[in-house]
C-alpha cells in the first residue's frame, strides 16, 4: 500500500502543481539623467551619461507585486556592512516613490529589502562621459518598440528572452538565448546587465545611427575578453507583465542624422560556465596628415561583465529507506526434541530500514517530454539545473542511484526516481537490488522441525541477487553538513 501512495505522490508532483508565484520587480528613474523607466533586474550596473564631479541624490522607484497588499513596503539601503544605511521606502502600489538622500548615489550599491529584511534586488549607478549631442535629439525607445512590436518576448530573472523567431530582431530566438541591447555609446538599454546562468548563451545587440556629418560609418564589434566553458559535471555537495514596458534611458538619446534609419548589429557570445567579460568597440579608419596614409582606430566604448550563477548537474544525498527486499538469516541450532541433533532456524524476514548514499542527476524526464512535444526549453535544462531559473516544482522529478551503507556497500544497490518537494529534500521511490541469503528447502523440509546435518545445511545455504520495491526520503548532503557544522 505504501509504494502505491508514494507513486501517487510522484505523479501528483509531475502534473498537479502550478507555476512558481510571480516575484516583485522594480522600475527606476533618475531625474535629469534617466527620465524613462528602466528595469532593475537582479544585481546590475545602471550607467548614465554625466560628469564625474556632479552628484546624483534623487531617484524615483515604483513596484507592484501581484497577489500582495498595496500597503506592503520595500526599504532601500546603502550597502555598507556591517550596518546598512536606510535611505527610503517604496509602497507596493505601483505609484512612483521619490527617494532623496544627502549622500551621492554614484558608485554605491543600493539594496532593496522586503518586510523580512531579505534582499530582493540590488544595483549600482555608474557614470560615463557625456556624449556630444546636438540640440535636437530623438529617443531610441520608439525604434525598440517598433522592432519588437507584435512579437513574443519575456523579461525573466535571467534577462530578456525573444520567444518567437523574428529575423529583424535576432537570428537567435528561443529560451536558450538572453539578449542584451546597447546604444552606440555603450549604454545598456531596457535592463541592467542580468545575473548570468552557466551554459546559457548571450547575444549582444548594438543599435546605432549613421554620423550626422556624413563621415564613414564606424564598424561596431564586440570583443569577448573572458569566459570559459568547462564540460565537467557540477554537483551541489512570473513576474507581472504590466510592470515590464520596453523603455530606454534618457542617456540613450542619440543625434538626429538626416533621417537615416536606425540599424543594429548582433553578436553571439561564446557559451561559458565562468563569468563573461566583453567590450563594445568601434573600428574606424583614421586618416593621417598625408592623405595617402591611413590607419585603423579602435575605441572601447564600454566594458561589461556577466556574473555567472552555477548550473548544477546533480547532487549527493543521504537517504532513509524502507526496503521490501527481505534478507532473512538461517542458523543451525539444536533440535528442541533431541538436543544431540540440529535443525534450521529462520531469522527475521520482511521489510527493513536502510540508509543509503544517493546521487541524483538533474535530468528531468518531465522536461525531456516537454522538449519532445515542442515546448521551448533551454538546452542547459535538459541535463542541468540553475537556481536563478529553476525547474518548476512538477519538473523536479529526477533519476537517482545509490548504494547501501548498512552492510557491504556494493551488495545493496538502489535505483529509481526522486521528487524534490522542497529545496534539498526529496521523496524516493524505486527498486532495491541486493544480494540476500537464501535457503533451499527442497521438498519436505520445515524450519525448526526437520533434522538437518551440518553438511546438508551448508549445501542448501546460498547468496543470490534479488530485487523489490524501496521508498523513503533523502536529504541533500549540504543540508546535513550544515546541521552538524552548527
Amino acid at each position: 500500500m505504501k509504494k502505491y501512495l508514494v507513486l501517487s505522490l510522484l505523479l501528483y508532483a509531475a502534473f498537479g502543481f502550478s507555476q512558481n508565484p510571480p516575484q516583485a520587480a522594480f522600475l527606476m528613474q533618475i531625474p535629469g539623467y534617466l527620465e524613462e523607466d528602466t528595469l532593475i533586474s537582479g544585481p546590475g550596473i545602471i550607467t548614465v551619461h554625466k560628469n564625474q564631479d556632479s552628484n546624483i541624490t534623487k531617484i524615483i522607484i515604483r513596484t507592484k507585486e501581484p497577489g500582495t497588499p498595496a500597503s506592503k513596503k520595500f526599504a532601500l539601503y546603502f550597502k555598507d556592512p556591517p550596518n546598512d544605511t536606510p535611505i527610503g521606502t517604496v509602497n507596493n502600489d505601483g505609484k512612483p516613490a521619490p527617494i532623496s538622500t544627502s549622500k551621492n548615489l554614484i558608485g554605491n550599491t543600493i539594496e532593496i529589502k522586503d518586510d523580512n529584511k531579505a534582499t530582493v534586488a540590488n544595483f549600482t549607478i555608474d557614470f560615463d562621459a557625456p556624449p556630444k549631442n546636438p540640440e535636437t535629439t530623438i529617443s531610441i525607445d520608439g525604434y525598440l518598440q517598433e522592432l519588437l512590436q507584435g512579437f513574443s518576448y519575456s523579461l525573466t530573472r535571467g534577462g530578456l528572452v525573444i520567444l518567437s523567431e523574428h529575423k529583424r530582431v535576432t537570428a537567435y530566438p528561443g529560451k536558450g538565448f538572453v539578449h542584451l541591447f546597447f546604444d552606440q555609446y555603450g549604454n545598456s538599454l531596457l535592463t541592467t546587465i542580468p545575473q548570468g546562468m552557466a551554459d546559457m548563451q548571450y547575444v549582444v545587440h548594438v543599435i546605432y545611427r549613421a554620423p550626422e556629418d556624413g563621415a564613414d560609418l564606424p564598424i561596431y564589434t564586440v570583443n569577448q575578453t573572458s569566459g570559459d566553458y568547462s564540460g565537467s559535471l557540477v554537483f551541489n555537495g512570473s513576474i507581472p507583465s504590466d510592470l515590464f514596458k520596453l523603455k530606454s534611458s534618457a542617456a540613450a538619446a542619440l543625434p538626429v542624422a538626416h533621417e537615416q534609419p536606425w540599424a543594429q548589429r548582433e553578436f553571439l557570445l561564446s557559451t561559458s560556465t565562468s563569468d563573461i567579460s566583453f567590450e563594445i568597440v568601434t573600428v574606424q579608419q583614421a586618416t593621417g596628415t598625408d592623405a595617402s596614409s591611413s590607419s585603423i582606430k579602435k575605441t572601447v566604448l564600454a566594458a561589461y561583465t556577466i556574473k555567472m550563477a552555477k548550473t548544477y548537474h546533480g547532487s549527493f544525498n543521504v537517504a532513509l529507506l524502507e526496503s521490501e527486499l527481505a534478507d532473512p538469516s538461517f542458523d543451525l541450532v539444536p533440535s528442541p526434541a533431541d538436543p544431540t541433533k540440529t535443525v534450521v532456524k529462520e531469522g527475521s524476514s520482511g521489510n527493513r530500514g536502510m540508509t543509503a548514499a544517493m546521487v541524483t542527476f538533474y535530468t528531468s524526464p518531465v522536461i525531456i517530454i516537454e522538449s519532445l512535444v515542442g515546448i521551448d526549453v533551454p538546452n542547459y535544462k535538459l541535463t542541468g539545473r540553475n537556481y536563478l531559473d529553476d525547474h518548476r516544482i512538477w519538473e523536479r522529478l529526477y533519476p537517482t542511484v545509490g548504494i547501501g551503507l548498512n552492510d557491504k556497500a556494493f551488495e545493496n544497490l538502489f535505483f529509481g526516481l526522486s521528487w524534490e518537494c522542497v529545496r534539498g529534500g526529496s521523496i524516493f521511490a524505486g527498486f532495491h537490488y541486493g544480494r540476500v541469503s537464501t535457503f533451499d528447502k527442497g521438498s519436505g523440509l520445515e524450519f525448526g522441525q526437520t533434522l538437518t546435518s551440518s553438511a546438508d545445511y551448508n549445501l542448501r545455504l546460498d547468496k543470490r541477487w534479488k530485487y523489490d520495491w524501496a521508498f523513503g526520503v533523502s536529504l541533500d548532503v549540504t543540508l546535513i553538513t550544515g546541521l552538524f557544522s552548527h
